[in-house]
């Protein structure tokens, strides 16, 4: 069993086990025990939390609020809220009924996306945004993603959407979306 260790600020100085606390003399602090601890940012996404669990094998990592510890996040966390997403992604795709269609453009000079973020764009609800390329690197579309003039990006929608979104992107024409199950 492992447990954070905090400063009397509340800053956080890394982990101790129950077995080196028990292995400790009587003359060393906690402090004094603690060693480096994998953690992670208040503002950081969850797959980077998943990356600290997974690289370094542990079963928590802290979460930092500049140098002050806000909490901390386990595996289980990070798939409850990854399950809660997708439910969400679900729910929207599925009510755009079959035969949808797949989007691919980029993101042009002069468009009104240069710049905000997604939350902060005029997206039309009948869209998804399925991903971001951006400069060879692949991009999972979050609220805090600011769009960049050479986005390709990739969108979800029932036909007749294109139109909505020709004034945002430089548009290849549409392809129709394989019917599911």
């Amino acid at each position: 069993a492992w447990a954070p260790v905090v400063g009397r600020a509340g800053a956080f100085v890394g982990g101790v086990s129950l077995a080196e606390l028990e292995a400790a003399d009587d003359e060393q602090t906690v402090r004094s025990v603690a060693r480096p601890w994998p953690h992670v940012r208040s503002d950081d996404g969850l797959d980077e939390a998943l990356g600290a669990l997974s690289d370094h094998r542990v079963a928590w990592v802290p979460v930092l609020d500049g140098e002050r510890l806000a909490g901390q996040l386990e595996a289980s966390d990070i798939v409850a809220a990854y399950r809660s997403a997708l439910a969400g992604n679900v729910r929207q795709v599925r009510g755009l009924a079959a035969g949808g269609i797949l989007l691919e453009g980029e993101v042009v000079a002069g468009s009104p996306l240069v710049g905000r973020t997604l939350a902060e764009s005029p997206l039309p609800r009948e869209l998804v945004l399925v991903a971001i390329e951006r400069r060879g690197a692949l991009i999972v579309p979050r609220g805090d993603v600011r769009f960049e003039v050479g986005d390709h990006v990739s969108l979800f929608g029932a036909p007749g959407t294109e139109d909505g979104a020709r004034g945002l992107f430089a548009l290849a024409p549409p392809r129709p979306e394989a019917k599911g199950p």
